[in-house]
């Protein structure tokens, strides 16, 4: 009862779903030499993934052909 009563107590910090969301390879990742095309913001589908957007922007291949 005493943790919902302090997590109740804490400000509640909210983004809407539909606001425009986004993505990137963290700077100085050591994958970035190999994915330069992930470098820059992409848009984001929320709720989805990762995968999901990179496959609908068609940066990585689909992996359920073949």
């Amino acid at each position: 009862m005493l943790v919902l009563l302090a997590a109740w107590a804490l400000p509640v910090a909210a983004a809407p779903l539909a606001a425009e969301w986004s993505f990137r390879l963290l700077p100085g990742d050591a994958r970035g030499a190999a994915h330069p095309g992930l470098q820059q913001w992409r848009p984001a589908q929320v709720p989805g993934a990762v995968h999901t957007d990179l496959l609908a922007q068609g940066q990585i291949p689909d992996p359920y052909v073949g």
